[in-house]
Parts: structure tokens; sequence; C-alpha cells
């Protein structure tokens, strides 16, 4: 008869942190945007994204803005739009 050990996979856990790192200046005063892909769900995390980021690192949030589709890349207007009007562009998925 085989023996089999099963092992649990959560490993060892400690206190929860309390307080949120400082965070350097380095965004403060810039642009940022997002781009949509296109999946079901990644507007609305983008845009919780940036508007937290610019809020935290005092930085301006421009919008989401969406692409074609999940499967295809960026349109080259839309990225060449992205790039004059932010100085970080935030994208993602979500489902």
């Amino acid at each position: 008869m085989t023996s089999h050990r099963i092992y649990a996979p959560d490993g060892m856990t400690g206190p929860m942190g309390t307080e949120l790192a400082r965070v350097p200046p380095a965004l403060a005063g810039l642009r940022i945007a997002a781009l949509d892909n296109g999946k079901p769900g990644a507007h609305a995390l983008l845009a919780h994204l940036g508007e937290q980021l610019a809020g935290r690192m005092s930085a301006i949030f421009t919008g989401v803005k969406r692409k074609g589709s999940a499967a295809t890349p960026c349109e080259a207007p839309l990225f060449d739009a992205l790039v004059n009007s932010a100085d970080l562009i935030l994208t993602g998925t979500a489902d």
C-alpha cells in the first residue's frame, strides 16, 4: 500500500500591516490614462485603479479609453492619442 502526504498550500501567515508604505512623489503632477482591453470588468478596474493612484500620487487621472478587442493590438490612432495625452498609461485585464 502506498502512502500519500497532503500539504496545505497556504503556508505561514503573519499579522496584517496597518499602514501603507510612504510613496515618493515621483508621479506628482503627471497625467495618467488607462487603456481598457475590452474584457468584462476591465473598465471598472482600470478606472478605480487610475483614480486611486492619481489621488495618492497627486497626479491627474485623464480617464479610460477602450480599444476594439482584447484579442487585437491597440489601434494606431488610439495609441497615438494616449501617448500624446498622458505621461503614464495603465493597462490590464479583467473578467
